[in-house]
Order: structure tokens, then C-alpha cells, then sequence
């Protein structure tokens, strides 16, 4: 889990918790194999190709985004490749 977190980025219990609540809230909504990774009061994630169409449905962007949110996060960004 430590990857997730940037290099001289403190690695705590709490955010290490942050980040496992984050990925189970996006595992819950269906995507696959995926990783949350912390950079401050951004969430950034990374999903498997053939789960981007899941996110072109709005309610699923619009919940991932409220549940990151709720956890602290300021914004949410999709990596592209």
C-alpha cells in the first residue's frame, strides 16, 4: 500500500486506511483491478482499460467522486494511460 503514497510522503495508519476505504468504495462500484494513489488533496486513479466504460455513466463518476470526497479528498483525477 506504501506505493500508493509519494516518495518522502509519510506513510501513517491513517492514510494508509484512507486509501484501502477509497479502493473499497471503487471495488464496490464494480471497477476491477485499480490503484488509489494519495497526493495530498488529490485522489489520483488508476483502473484497467476496459473498466473506463463504466465511467462514462455519470451517477457512477458522481459517487466515486462524493465517496473520495468524503474521505478528504479535495479533487479526483482519472489517469488516462
Amino acid at each position: 500500500m506504501a506505493s500508493r503514497i509519494p516518495y518522502g510522503t509519510p506513510v501513517t495508519h491513517e492514510l494508509l486506511s484512507k486509501i484501502v476505504a477509497g479502493e473499497t468504495c471503487l471495488h464496490r462500484l464494480g471497477l476491477g483491478r485499480l490503484r488509489l494513489r494519495h497526493h495530498g488533496d488529490i485522489a489520483r486513479i488508476e483502473i484497467d482499460e476496459h473498466d473506463m466504460a463504466l465511467l462514462l455513466h455519470p451517477e457512477i463518476r458522481h459517487e466515486i467522486s462524493d465517496n473520495l470526497k468524503k474521505l478528504g479528498y479535495t479533487y479526483v483525477a482519472l489517469e488516462l494511460t
